[in-house]
């Protein structure tokens, strides 16, 4: 594994510094290589602030009694004396950058920029966040004269970085085009299968509400209601063009219920499925 670190304090519980407003404690850089997993284990966490960007690859961080697989592009911000597990797999390729932190005012500064609790972030793969990380690391290593105070401001500058994506319209388009786009082609190919919106968003590494969030700000619609327009879309081809009856239809996009298939068309068409077939024959 390569662990590129560097430290102001080395207490493996951390140090809480309270002559600077927002103080580095350290740094450092995990990549795995060689072992097939890496664990990190603090049950009571630290009494500094940490904050892990994962620069590449994938990695688990438990976060609100649940094991979060977390892509690229995400972060993670633990305030301290918050248990901490997290997990690097051989497999996922995880490159994960990190800092330790504490000060005087952090807990200030960190609710000025929207990061008022433990929490896990996404702002898609952003090297200028590597970049200061690194910087922050060498200051750290170097220990050139005001070292301290130069990785300080490193570290404001980053923090301010990720609330500006975070907070941003456009940050949901971090991954937010890609996977979103990826869901679009996946709901197109799978719409007769049984879709759990929950589980899809877990297999993404994101939460629910946040998957749902960025598909509705793209589509102008939630998951479901999309996946519904594509399935009442082919139940009109089907009603149409095919001699299938309605039970039949139904099943082929995904409804094992013929009554509730009946239902939603309605809903959405205005008339039972029956209804529009004849309609729509009638026509042509």
């Amino acid at each position: 594994m390569i662990n590129d670190s560097g430290y102001f304090y080395t207490d493996e519980k951390g140090t809480v510094d309270t002559q600077y407003d927002i103080s580095v404690n350290s740094a450092g850089r995990y990549k795995l290589i060689t072992g097939q997993c890496f664990e990190t284990t603090r049950p009571s966490g630290r009494v500094d602030y940490q904050l892990l960007y994962i620069a590449k690859g994938s990695a688990y961080f438990q976060m609100e009694d649940r094991l979060h697989r977390l892509n690229e592009g995400s972060f993670v911000l633990y305030y301290p004396n918050e248990s901490q597990y997290y997990r690097y797999e051989l497999t996922d390729q995880p490159d994960v950058y990190w800092v330790h932190f504490t000060g005087s005012q952090t807990d200030e500064i960190l609710l000025q920029t929207g990061f008022d609790k433990s929490g896990i972030y996404h702002t898609g793969p952003q090297s200028e966040f590597v970049l200061l990380i690194r910087k922050i690391i060498q200051e750290l290593q170097v220990k050139k004269s005001r070292y301290h105070i130069i990785t300080n401001l490193y570290l404001k500058e980053l923090i301010e970085l990720l609330a500006r994506h975070v907070s941003e319209d456009g940050r949901d388009a971090l991954d937010s085009n890609a996977f979103i786009e990826k869901a679009i082609v996946e709901f197109h190919q799978s719409y007769h299968l049984p879709i759990q919106i929950n589980d899809y968003a877990r297999q993404l590494g994101i939460s629910n509400c946040w998957f749902i969030r960025c598909f509705k700000r793209y589509t102008g619609v939630t998951p479901q209601q999309y996946i519904t327009e594509i399935r009442i879309n082919k139940a009109k081809e089907l009603l149409y063009s095919s001699s299938f009856t309605c039970s039949e239809i139904a099943g082929s996009i995904g409804y094992s219920d013929p009554l509730y298939f009946s239902r939603v068309f309605k809903q959405a068409v205005g008339i039972a499925p029956q209804v529009f077939r004849k309609n729509i024959r009638q026509k042509n």
